[in-house]
């Protein structure tokens, strides 16, 4: 058995392949079909999940572009509803995945209008203010890791 055998789950053969495409397809279709269901029954609670169930799953297969773009969906409902709670948490979840990315800057601009969010309604400041001081964190650590920063 090769090495990359033994670390992931390898198809044995092509129908195998297919199934587990299938499978992943049907799942896929029944998350946005959750989507369009609640953005047309209006119910906000049943899309935020749906929103944050996408962006789970694509979390979980390490697609963090697409895992964004489904938390920025959430973000931009939040906005449109004015439910200033989910948009503070969909700005902090955002500014978590971009630091897991690597895309420091971006990490810092979302924790930063997480924590002014966060502000404006008095709630979760403490949350925020840990996301964005562990953002500041990690970019002066790369700015030491190249050589720009001080210890």
């Amino acid at each position: 058995m090769s090495d990359l055998s033994k670390r992931c789950k390898v198809p044995k053969n092509k129908s195998e392949s297919n199934a587990a495409i299938r499978v992943e397809l049907s799942l896929l279709s029944s998350m946005k079909h959750k989507v369009e269901m609640a953005k047309r029954k209006g119910e906000d609670t049943e899309l935020a999940k749906a929103y944050t169930d996408l962006s789970q799953y694509f979390q979980s297969i390490n697609d963090m572009k697409i895992a964004i773009i489904y938390l920025e969906k959430l973000r931009d409902y939040a906005l449109f509803t004015s439910d200033l709670v989910r948009e503070a948490q969909a700005l902090k979840e955002i500014g978590r995945l971009f630091k897991e990315a690597g895309n420091l800057e971006n990490s810092l601009r979302f924790c930063e209008e997480c924590l002014t969010v966060s502000v404006s309604i008095n709630d979760g400041v403490a949350e925020a203010q840990a996301a964005l001081i562990d953002a500041y964190r990690s970019y002066s650590d790369s700015l030491i890791q190249r050589g720009e920063g001080y210890k």
